[in-house]
């Protein structure tokens, strides 16, 4: 998910059950746990679409880390919050207006270390949600875990926790000597998150009921006249109301198909080809292709070129791409074979996609919406 969405949350988990006994600094620190495991991220500068998919959401994701460096954030969270202990004694005025009760102290190291721990948490598990997949096994695995309930960018979520974050800052910033206020703000926190939990089930139920094949049964055949078999269906970028399915047909090919939760239709799948069986088993021990496949869950397509240097083959992952273009690739690899179609020479990363319009992007989707077809 996209760090704002993440900071949202960490800050909400904090909200809805430790600032009474962590005191104000909780929230600023429940949102920056939640967001630092995206430093990864920096990887992606070098514009080597190959070793970002290989490592982003790796080690930092992973339940190994999580469990070794979420006491030493607790203690870094608590020696923060002891820092501004003086100067909030010194203050007449209480901690927080909408709660006097809350303590001015900065509570105890275990306090502290839940938050952490439950922060990071939320992080996890929301991008545990999407198609892109977190490697929460490593450094013993580099199997992704990949629910395809949410999108990378969720409008309604972020919107929805960015609602209800605001409207925890106000309550707290009016006096309430009773604490309602401070009680209302709690329950805000509460309640976006619980809903949170539930938008993304119903996505997940939509997904899983895209790829059963009473859903597939309505598609139109494949080119090669059989029946496609579902791959995985995953929402598309903006809601989880809009979904790519990606399937592949008896013969190898590959198609895609689009999806509104709001105006359905029959699947219509747009076919590719898929690898060749016999470049499949000169490329399958390669552990980039290995790789290449894990992370795209087997949906991706071929495509030949026959330059001097040999023949090259354009592996494209499918479950990502854009409305305007659906044949740029935001993922792939490219494979060189030797020029009498010997074995394996080398992958080499794809070219980085053109720039999109984002404003025709956003057009398309709103169309793909309202209507099941972007066309």
């Amino acid at each position: 998910m996209d760090p704002l969405t993440h900071a949202l949350a960490g800050s909400l988990v904090a909200d809805a059950g430790f600032r009474r006994r962590l005191g104000p600094r909780a929230a600023w620190f429940g949102a920056a746990v939640a967001v630092w495991p995206d430093l990864d991220m920096v990887l992606g500068v070098t514009g080597d679409t190959a070793l970002l998919y290989a490592t982003h959401r790796g080690l930092t994701h992973s339940w190994a880390l999580w469990a070794v460096l979420s006491p030493l954030l607790g203690w870094l969270g608590y020696r923060w919050a002891r820092r501004g202990v003086s100067a909030s004694s010194a203050s007449s005025a209480p901690s927080d207006p909408s709660d006097p009760a809350l303590p001015a102290g900065p509570g105890r190291y275990r306090g502290w270390l839940c938050l952490a721990a439950l922060a990071w948490l939320t992080h996890i598990a929301l991008d545990c949600a999407n198609q892109y997949g977190t490697m929460v096994w490593q450094p013993f695995s580099d199997r992704r875990v990949s629910l395809n309930a949410l999108p990378v960018i969720d409008v309604p979520l972020t919107a929805g926790l960015a609602c209800a974050w605001l409207a925890v800052r106000l309550l707290r910033r009016r006096p309430s000597p009773a604490g309602l206020r401070g009680r209302w703000a709690t329950g805000a926190a509460r309640a976006a998150l619980a809903l949170s939990v539930a938008y993304a089930l119903q996505g997940y139920r939509i997904g899983r009921t895209l790829e059963q094949r009473p859903a597939l049964a309505e598609s139109a055949p494949s080119a090669s006249g059989g029946p496609p078999v579902a791959l995985v269906a995953m929402p598309l970028l903006g809601s989880n109301r809009l979904w790519r399915v990606v399937a592949r047909d008896a013969g190898g090919r590959v198609g895609v198909a689009l999806y509104s939760a709001r105006a359905p239709r029959p699947l219509a799948f747009d076919w590719r080809p898929g690898l060749d069986p016999d470049r499949w088993e000169k490329a399958r021990g390669h552990p980039e292709v290995r790789r290449f496949v894990r992370f795209t869950q087997g949906a991706f397509s071929a495509e030949e070129d026959l330059p001097p240097d040999g023949l090259h083959v354009r592996l494209v992952d499918r479950r990502h791409g854009t409305l305007a273009d659906r044949d740029a690739a935001v993922f792939g690899l490219r494979l060189r074979f030797a020029p009498d179609g010997g074995p394996l020479v080398e992958t080499l990363p794809l070219a980085r996609p053109p720039r999109m319009s984002l404003r025709r992007e956003w057009a398309l989707l709103w169309r793909l919406y309202w209507t099941g077809d972007p066309a």
